[in-house]
């Protein structure tokens, strides 16, 4: 598939968790849980306590834990601030 990742920034009051290309995340919004791939529609949701799981654009898997977030999707870009517990 033609650019099958997108801009991915999970950042902290103190740093920054994951910053650059990512292919998958997967989180915990207050609704339920939700995965984001290259190209979602445009979306504001709060994060709930949880596991942010993210596969980066070299197939590699990493993950994140939160108290609380907030993610924000537009423009092929996702951007997550949240209190990390890590």
């Amino acid at each position: 598939m033609k650019n099958s990742t997108f801009q991915l920034q999970v950042v902290t009051v103190g740093h920054a968790l994951f910053e650059g290309d990512a292919r998958e995340m997967s989180c915990r919004t207050k609704a339920g849980d939700i995965t984001i791939l290259a190209h979602h529609a445009p979306l504001i949701t709060q994060l709930g306590k949880g596991g942010i799981r993210v596969v980066d654009s070299e197939d590699k898997e990493h993950t994140y834990f939160i108290d609380r977030g907030v993610l924000e999707i537009s423009n092929n870009r996702a951007v997550v601030i949240c209190s990390s517990n890590e």
